[in-house]
Formats: C-alpha cells, structure tokens, sequence
C-alpha cells in the first residue's frame, strides 16, 4: 500500500487530503474535516471511495460542509456526485454534516439500525433526566456543549436510513461488523482489506468508553430484540466489540475517524492496535483500584487524581468522570469495589482483584 499527503492542511491535519493506494487498485482519499468548535481531538476524516458509485464514509461535522466541499472538489468530485454516505455511528462530529450532503446529492444513507432509533428521540433531555436522578453525578454544564448537541440533534433528527445495517451484513462491497461500547450504533466497515473503524478503533489515542448504566434509560427505546440484557454500553461491551473486531480476517490497514494523520505524519496501524487499548484499560483499572485502596473514596476527587495530568473544567471534568465510572463498572462487576448507597458518592474496596479476570474472559 502506497500512502502519500496530497494537501498538507494543519499541524492536526485540518483540511488535508490524504491518498492510500493499493495494489488491487483500490484508491481511498481522506478529507480532514475540522469540528465547529476549538478541540484537541483534531478533524474527523472523512473517506472517500470510488468503486461502483462515490462513497462518503463520515462526513464530519455539522457546520464544516465548506470543508468536505472543497476537499470532494480538489478530488475532482462534488457534493451532487456522492452516491452513498455510511455513517460509523451517530456522534456529531462524524454525522453532522449529513442532512446537507444528501439533499444535495440524494444519496443512500448506509447505518446501523439502533442509529434512527436512537436519532429519533431527545438523547440529551434522557440523559439529561437520569444523571439528575443520582446524588453527586455531574452533567454537562457547558453552555457551548449543550447548544451543539442541541443543533446537532435537530439537523439529524428525521434522517432516513436507506440501508439499515446489521451486523456480518455485506451491502455491494462493504461489509459491516457491529462494535458497540462507545456508542451503541457503532459500526466499523470492511472494504477489501482495509477496515474503516469509526471511533472503535483509535491510534495515539483511545475512544471514550461509554457507561453500562445508560443502558436503563434507553432499553425500553430499542427494539425488543436489545431489551434482553446490555450487550450495547459500557467498558466491558467495548472491549468484548474490540475482541470481535480482532477476529476480522485479511486486514491489513485501520483507517481511524481521529489522528490518522497529525503533524504531518500518517499513523499506520491495524489490529495489533486493539491488544494496546484493552491493556490500556487494565493499566487504568488498576490506578483506579489503588486510589480507592489507599483511601480515596470520593468519585470527584477519585477523579482528578486519575486524571491529574490535566486540568479538568466544565465538560473535560464530565468526560474524565463518565470515563472513570466506566472502569469503576467493570470493578463492580467484577467484585472488586462497592458503591456506597448505590448512588456514586463514593466507593470502597472489597480486597479482591478478580477484574483482570472478567476483562480476559469477557
């Protein structure tokens, strides 16, 4: 595989467009789409594939047209042309730009099937209403956060899938696996050998775990045949989606939605990445599980000292403290910790470490 930079962009790599070629004479472009708002995280990139029709995988975020306008032309391409968009799941930075794409060009939308489900009720008012029902669970408080959730939500509200997707399904020259735990609907792609990941599989980086506990408040949302038990959110269901995922045969390339090119690097990497991640949540396990043996108790302050490389403000704190609930599920579960009064005031140890145990056999 030949990889080359055909627009530079940014030091992050904001309005680059990248080339892969392949010896089979695939060829995949990469559009750095950059977010509406200031972030580290960097662009989303959006593939492009030309096969038997123009192929849009993520097309970034709302507010960010402009960009993979510009980028489809540079290509040689436009809005009007693109023939289908898939989506790797339903977070703004990577659908938000959806609606305007597909009435401009009329394309087929290619999802999993939880994703108009999930897109047709107000996500942010549930969560909203089930974080306020337990004592000392923050929510997000940023003004900014909250508007583009909020216009986000609207601009995808109603968007009809025409393909929806389940998992092992093989539409044209995709096939689509199921990875839920970062999102629900999340969706990596396989084309060939080369697997689009979505956010399921990062490099440099590692994706934001969601929570098991939100699975209560949306279970009675799902179809019937996802209310017998949470398989959908949580650490645990991440790393159980990672081992499915590392199962996938004749991959030789990940291509990421998040730094798979930064500083005027590619980061090349391919399944071997997923026993880095697993083990990075171990590694957290286990700091978490020694603050709490050595005397910390309270989630807040559990929280700032695992992430004391940092500081933590309004919404950094909420995802440092989701993250950190996360992991403190996985040592529940594993009976390595109880929280007190069931309400995420504080927690105490039991004196097991079985949690390795349950991340190995999950």
């Amino acid at each position: 595989m030949e990889h080359k930079i055909l627009l530079p962009g940014d030091d992050q790599g904001h309005n680059a467009i990248l080339e892969y070629q392949f010896p089979n004479g695939i060829k995949i472009n990469a559009v750095g789409v950059p977010q509406s708002w200031d972030t580290p995280l960097g662009p989303t990139w959006s593939y492009i594939i030309e096969h038997d029709e123009l192929t849009v995988i993520d097309p970034g975020c709302y507010g960010t047209i402009t960009s993979l306008k510009d980028g489809l032309e540079y290509l040689g391409h436009s809005l009007e042309s693109v023939g289908s968009v898939i989506i790797s799941h339903g977070h703004m930075d990577h659908d938000g730009n959806t609606k305007e794409l597909i009435a401009r060009s009329g394309a087929n939308l290619y999802a999993h099937e939880l994703y108009s489900i999930l897109k047709e009720v107000d996500r942010w008012q549930i969560e909203h209403e089930w974080r306020g029902s337990h004592s000392n669970f923050p929510d997000m408080e940023d003004p900014d956060v909250i508007d583009r959730v909020s216009v986000n939500e609207k601009q995808t509200r109603n968007l009809k899938i025409t393909h929806p997707v389940q998992d092992g399904q093989t539409l044209g020259n995709f096939e689509f696996y199921y990875t839920p735990g970062h999102s629900p609907d999340e969706l990596c792609i396989k084309l060939d050998n080369v697997l689009f990941s979505g956010d399921h599989i990062l490099p440099r980086i590692t994706p934001h775990p969601s929570m098991s506990l939100s699975y209560e408040p949306f279970k009675n949302i799902l179809p019937k045949s996802y209310q017998g038990g949470n398989e959908y959110y949580g650490l645990l269901a991440y790393i159980k989606s990672l081992k499915k995922a590392s199962s996938i045969e004749s991959i030789d390339l990940v291509l990421a939605a998040h730094r798979a090119y930064r500083y005027g690097q590619f980061n090349l990497i391919d399944l071997s990445r997923i026993p880095e991640i697993i083990d990075h949540h171990k590694e957290r396990c286990v700091e978490i599980l020694h603050l709490i043996e050595t005397g910390v108790r309270d989630l807040t302050e559990l929280t700032h000292k695992t992430f004391s490389n940092r500081v933590l403000e309004g919404n950094q704190f909420y995802s440092a403290f989701t993250e950190n609930i996360s992991h403190l599920e996985i040592l529940r579960d594993a009976g390595d910790i109880v929280f007190e009064g069931g309400q995420f005031l504080d927690v105490s140890p039991t004196g097991s470490n079985h949690f390795i145990g349950l991340i190995d056999n999950c």
